[in-house]
């Protein structure tokens, strides 16, 4: 009533809103991976806002499964990380992964194969993962299981340094990368610059790929 608008604000009325879960999304993620069987209303909540059909784990796939959540499988039984050495500190191939790999597959990937929407590894090159051990990992994934994906996430610093070895993700089929505005820049409008700034940079990666 103290607006100088003309508008009658006493005519204004709320209606009840209509269907709020989008048609045109076919997979969509809502923070559900192993961690939050911490929270026992976790599938619950997720039940109630029908907005979640994909989930990051590997771990407790039956539960996924009997939520219709389709699990984007991080594979373990391939790497480790070195404490000493020189691989210390970054991510290498189990010495006898070929052997892990196939328990993990017999155990725990094969039981659920159908409710597998694809494979991922998180920030492969920023884990100083070589490329050569790489191209094992993706090309085993490749062969086991072609009709799956293979998605990978990169960090954002290899992207702005341009440390990335060409042809590193030539078995991926989906790529995008992570940028966290409050850690990386306060200020967001220069945030959004240096993203779109990445963006470019890591363009040519996603060639042939779902960016």
């Amino acid at each position: 009533t103290l607006s100088p608008s003309w508008i009658s604000w006493k005519e204004i009325e709320v209606y009840e809103g209509t269907e709020k879960i989008p048609t045109n999304l076919r997979y969509y993620g809502y923070l559900s991976n192993d961690y939050h069987y911490q929270t026992p209303t976790y599938f619950s909540e997720l039940d109630s806002l029908a907005n979640t059909n994909i989930a990051w784990g590997n771990v407790n796939l039956s539960t996924f499964k009997s939520h219709g959540i389709n699990v984007l499988y991080s594979p373990l039984n391939f790497w480790t990380r070195p404490s000493s050495g020189p691989d210390a500190g970054r991510l290498v191939l189990m010495p006898k992964w070929p052997e892990f790999w196939a328990k993990e597959k017999r155990d725990k990937i094969d039981p659920y194969i159908d409710s597998i929407y694809g494979f991922y590894m998180d920030e492969p090159v920023w884990n100083k993962v070589s490329k050569e051990e790489f191209w094992i990992f993706t090309e085993e994934l490749k062969r086991s299981y072609p009709t799956k994906k293979i998605f990978v996430i990169e960090a954002a610093p290899p992207i702005r340094n341009q440390t990335i070895p060409a042809d590193y993700y030539k078995d991926v089929t989906d790529i995008g990368f992570d940028y966290y505005f409050t850690l990386e820049k306060a200020n967001n409008e220069e945030g959004w610059v240096e993203y779109l700034d990445l963006t470019q940079k890591f363009t040519p990666y996603a060639a042939g790929k779902n960016y």
